[in-house]
């Protein structure tokens, strides 16, 4: 009987040791190839859709000068024609400029259209605190400018999302629970104002608390809809912590049982590259989307680029003045000096001059005139 029940909690015991360990990430496995294997898979289905588009320019995957890229810009432009911009809700008005400013592109000026003032018209309340999210990611992705007499500033906007807050600190879709997906989108728009105003720092540093209380044993994150882990959650927080200037890979409020969120995330990969939704899934385009942009996010974080939503290093920076070399000065011209005439002596008449004056001033100045070419010659060379 002690035998049988020494097997029984052995076997227990090993379950749970599964349990905590099914989302580890591989042995060797390694972030920058697996956001390049990532991309592939992104890059190998129809790149059709503006989350697709952003995640693979943030990586680094998507030039925007590429056929992909351009046919892309071909059917926003012709959708905007079509459709205008009446009537859009400002998350759409947000994701395309999002995914238009990952190419580069201006959206104050866009086929004709400015996307930025048109999304200032809209009423952010009537999309909740998802508009106000991303209508900051959004308007400070190129660090728009917001006109005077426009009926939202950024001040306001932040104020606004602050005023969101679910009562335990963080942010969420519905009920007064926070989830860690809305709390961790929270935190990336916010940050970019820690360092200004207290209130957002204060909010962000608990927003990181709570998610890191949050986290289950697994490194992993539960999603709003369901308690099991969802790859999707763990890489929106992955890139929240990117984006606060925390280090996902290594900060210790991260790392349960010996698995870092990042190894959490990676264990959602596939040997086809792609990223699953849950465990008993296959992998998807959305749920590698959102791997892409934390992986993305971690490397940046590394090489000291500039966060996923900040297009600051596709910003045309305006090329400093070229400065003309220094001419050197050229010397004048000594003009030589004709000595005077001498007088004649008192008493004495005056040499008659009548036909030789003209003679004698033209030989002169063909000496000058030779003199000066001779000085200007030399000046030349040295120039």
């Amino acid at each position: 009987m002690m035998k049988r029940c020494m097997a029984a909690i052995l076997s227990v015991c090993m379950l749970c040791a599964l349990s905590l360990t099914a989302f580890a990430a591989p042995a060797g496995k390694d972030i920058r190839l697996a956001k390049e294997a990532a991309a592939e898979f992104l890059l190998a289905r129809s790149v059709d859709s503006d989350w697709v588009v952003m995640a693979l320019a943030r990586a680094g995957k998507l030039a925007s000068d590429s056929e992909t890229a351009e046919a892309y810009l071909s059917e926003m432009q012709t959708m905007l024609e079509e459709e205008g911009v009446q009537g859009m809700q400002p998350t759409d008005i947000e994701r395309s400029m999002l995914a238009l400013g990952s190419l580069g592109v201006d959206c104050t000026d866009f086929a004709g259209f400015n996307l930025v003032d048109a999304l200032l018209k809209t009423d952010f309340s009537a999309q909740g605190v998802n508009a106000y999210i991303y209508g900051l990611l959004a308007l400070d992705s190129r660090a728009y400018a917001i006109p005077e007499g426009a009926a939202y500033t950024r001040e306001q906007l932040v104020t606004d999302l602050l005023a969101l807050r679910a009562p335990d600190g963080g942010f969420t879709y519905f009920g007064d629970t926070s989830d860690p997906d809305l709390t961790a989108m929270g935190v990336q728009a916010l940050a970019p104002y820690a360092a200004s105003r207290e209130d957002v720092r204060e909010t962000v540093d608990a927003c990181v608390a709570l998610l890191s209380k949050m986290q289950g044993e697994d490194g992993n994150f539960p999603t709003a809809w369901s308690p099991y882990p969802a790859s999707e959650s763990t890489a929106q927080v992955i890139s929240a912590l990117a984006t606060a200037g925390v280090d996902p890979s290594a900060d210790a409020r991260f790392v349960k049982n010996g698995v870092s969120i990042v190894d959490a995330l990676l264990g959602f990969a596939t040997e086809n590259g792609g990223f699953k939704h849950q465990e008993n899934t296959d992998a998807d385009a959305m749920p590698t989307v959102q791997a892409l942009f934390a992986l993305s996010s971690v490397t940046r974080l590394a090489d000291g680029q500039p966060s996923i939503y900040d297009y600051s290093d596709l910003v045309q920076q305006p090329a400093p003045p070229v400065e003309e070399p220094e001419q050197p000065v050229q010397p004048k011209p000594e003009q030589p000096v004709t000595p005077a005439p001498e007088k004649p002596a008192p008493g004495t008449n005056n040499p008659n001059t009548g036909t030789a004056a003209p003679v004698a001033s033209a030989a002169a100045l063909l000496v000058i005139s030779a003199g000066f070419c001779a000085v200007c010659a030399k000046a030349r060379k040295r120039g």
